[in-house]
């Protein structure tokens, strides 16, 4: 009922929260004649009577307890329930690898079985939620994660519980692997998490901003025990993130000049996906993760966001590469349907830059990764930059019609291999930060123009082809419905009687032109 109570305070759906505090108050005057039903069935265990008052009231008890599940359900985002669900499962693992340690068997078993109930609700949830979605990419993500979950982490978390519990019941103790055990743990917590992680992957950075630091600091220390996972491992005992957000004034300065440059480009992108729905395009579902991931990559540059250390930054990076693969797939089929040569031409140069940008974003996580903090000092290794410079490529993206880019390269700052460079490590550091936000600067404005393309090359012909086309479409372009508006502007009769009006004269506008023209009235 406190929960209830809490999630009603929060919460603006009106009739979500009446229906909510209904339900606690028929829970709450119930609570008393359940235990009354209790004590009766304990005080005459024999009697029939008794026995039928307890069932009729045990059944009633729990079909409120569903009804308050569900209203609750109805008033709380998917996105806030995975959190919180997220956070109790990490609670409850490490206080049975803390019930283990001690031999506390049913502290053990209960809190497993806590973790089991939450999981088990976790992937119910997840499930339900997927059915309000078109099956793409972005559903079969979610139900990968909740199917390796529930098929394959959960049965092997119950098996380990299960040999615990044997082992520390049986008279003479048992010797048995508790890092299997904690191994076992931890992977429930993964689970989750990268549940989580692939609901999130549609959602808009706007959409996470409050979240982007959701577990901030604390992360750091909420687990002392070996349950820790690969996020919570640090160098010299400070993350890599940290790190960054220990960098001089000046240094942040830069930096917040080059993530400011970034945002713009990023607003074009938004400007362009939210023009389109996105169920049945996995062009635009690609084009929003992949912006997603190149936020968290920028935040990383500023001490903030999810990612922890330059491993979470070169998954990310490995993560884009993928999506870059399936929206080149995908585009690349859109252009072989494509008659006219000159839009499939800039529909492959611009998938040709998205190929370059990846992989140049690829070799700027990489040579982030090679700063280490050893004792104090930083070490730059020359093993991860290929003989210690890696050229990057300037595109000007501004032309589209039948336009070349020109290349401008520039270097990374040289550094023998191994060399301490605590006397430029701020340097250093702001070196590889830049190139990272530079070469995700790029890529969006590679997406950018490859949505624009692909829709060019989707749509162009049309019309000529209409229902007889041979080629099914490979994505389907379904603009957002705009808000409602009067279909006739109403006119004064005496302006429409006077009014002379000068014929509209048609003029050609290419396509690229014209979807530049078009603004969503929400922007993602």
């Amino acid at each position: 009922i406190q929960v209830a109570n809490l999630a009603c305070s929060i919460s603006n759906n009106e009739e979500g929260v009446k229906l909510v505090r209904m339900a606690a108050t028929q829970i709450d005057s119930l609570c008393p004649q359940v235990i009354n039903a209790a004590l009766t069935l304990a005080a005459r265990p024999q009697s029939k009577v008794a026995q039928d008052n307890m069932d009729v009231f045990k059944d009633q008890w729990e079909k409120q307890v569903r009804v308050l599940t569900e209203a609750v359900d109805d008033i709380t985002s998917v996105d806030d329930f995975l959190s919180v669900s997220e956070n109790h499962i990490l609670e409850d693992v490490n206080k049975c690898v803390i019930a283990l340690q001690e031999g506390d068997v049913d502290t053990l078993d209960r809190t497993a079985g806590a973790i089991r109930g939450r999981a088990a609700r976790v992937i119910h949830i997840i499930n339900a939620e997927m059915e309000n979605y078109e099956a793409g990419v972005y559903t079969e993500k979610v139900l990968e994660a909740t199917k390796l979950l529930s098929e394959t982490v959960m049965p092997r978390f119950a098996e380990q519980v299960e040999v615990a519990i044997e082992a520390l019941s049986a008279n003479i103790p048992q010797p048995f692997e508790e890092n299997e055990f904690i191994d076992a743990s931890r992977l429930v917590y993964d689970g989750v998490r990268d549940i989580r992680k692939a609901v999130l992957m549609i959602r808009t950075p706007e959409e996470l901003e409050d979240d982007s630091d959701f577990e901030q600091e604390d992360y750091d220390v909420r687990s002392r025990t070996s349950v820790q996972t690969e996020d919570d491992q640090l160098i010299a005992g400070q993350s890599a993130r940290a790190i960054m957000a220990q960098l001089p004034q000046e240094e942040k300065a830069k930096i917040a000049e080059q993530v400011e440059i970034f945002h713009q480009e990023k607003s074009k992108l938004d400007a362009e996906v939210a023009k389109w729905d996105d169920s049945g395009n996995d062009i635009i579902v690609l084009a929003k993760q992949m912006c997603m991931i190149m936020m968290e990559m920028t935040d990383f540059t500023r001490g903030k966001g999810p990612l922890k250390n330059t491993s979470d930054v070169i998954n990310a990076a490995k993560k884009i590469a993928e999506a870059g693969s399936r929206m080149d797939k995908l585009a690349r089929a859109v252009a072989d349907q494509c008659p006219d040569s000159a839009c499939k031409q800039d529909l492959l140069a611009y998938l040709q830059r998205i190929a370059l940008y990846c992989h140049q974003l690829n070799i700027c996580s990489k040579v982030k990764a090679e700063v280490q903090n050893l004792g104090g000092e930083l070490i730059v290794s020359g093993t991860g930059v290929q003989n210690t410079f890696t050229t990057f490529y300037e595109v000007d993206c501004d032309v589209i019609d039948g336009g070349r880019a020109s290349q401008l390269s520039t270097h990374l700052p040289t550094c023998a291999e191994g060399a301490p460079i605590s006397g430029s490590s701020d340097s250093s550091m702001l070196d590889s930060a830049t190139s990272l936000i530079q070469a995700a600067k790029n890529l969006m404005n590679a997406v950018v123009l490859t949505v624009k393309a692909s829709y060019v090359a989707s749509t162009k012909y049309q019309k000529v082809y209409g229902t007889a086309a041979v080629n099914s479409p490979v994505v389907s372009w379904k603009m957002k419905a705009p808000e409602k508006k009067p279909l006739v502007k109403r006119e004064k009769p005496e302006e429409f009687q006077t009014r002379v009006r000068r014929g509209s004269q048609k003029k050609h506008i290419s396509p690229v032109q014209a979807l530049s023209e078009f603004k969503a009235m929400d922007s993602f």
